[in-house]
């Protein structure tokens, strides 16, 4: 009976992933690591584009279905390390730990792996010929309680917003003290 009681209260019930409650635990712990005060960590938010689209013209099970093949795709990308959650509804969030202490590394390693989802995506989008691509928001931060969970998250948000005001199909960085850059996939 526990083991029903906490799957349902950490793991979201259509993809199995993760829920936002399990993911803000995650984030606090990283955030909070003293070990991880000189390595940077990211957090990637992944909007999938014109979700409505879907639900509106094949329906709110096709749409159902995305997201569960989107969960699976994504989570065969990542690394048993990383982790994939569900946030909302066409929203899922990656915490990535440990990517190095060097901030320009760190951001290449995260983008490498950012472009890996966003070809994904796309590959999914290709083989079932639905109109959807994704916008991802990263945000890089240390651990050693310098941030907090909400203005990490609220970082990549924003990152994601840019994204999807450049069009959508790319991804944009907010690294703390930089300007946000952003890149564009080719579609």
């Amino acid at each position: 009976m526990q083991s029903r009681t906490h799957y349902l209260a950490f793991y979201d019930s259509l993809t199995g992933l993760p829920n936002r409650r399990l993911l803000m635990d995650s984030l606090t712990a990283a955030i909070a690591h003293e070990e991880w005060a000189a390595s940077y960590s990211a957090v990637m938010v992944i909007d999938l584009d014109n979700f409505r689209l879907v639900n509106d013209i094949q329906g709110h099970d096709s749409g159902d279905q995305l997201l569960i093949s989107v969960a699976e795709q994504l989570r065969q990308r990542l690394d048993a390390e990383e982790t994939l959650a569900r946030f909302s509804s066409d929203e899922f969030v990656v915490l990535i730990n440990n990517l190095g202490e060097q901030q320009a590394n760190a951001a290449l390693k995260a983008e490498r792996v950012a472009r890996q989802l966003l070809e994904t995506i796309a590959q999914l989008r290709n083989s079932h010929s639905l109109p959807i691509s994704a916008s991802i928001g990263i945000s890089l931060f240390t651990g050693g309680g310098e941030h907090s969970m909400d203005s990490v998250l609220q970082q990549a948000d924003m990152a994601l917003q840019q994204a999807k005001s450049a069009g959508g199909n790319g991804l944009c960085f907010l690294i703390p003290i930089c300007k946000p850059a952003c890149w564009k996939e080719r579609a």
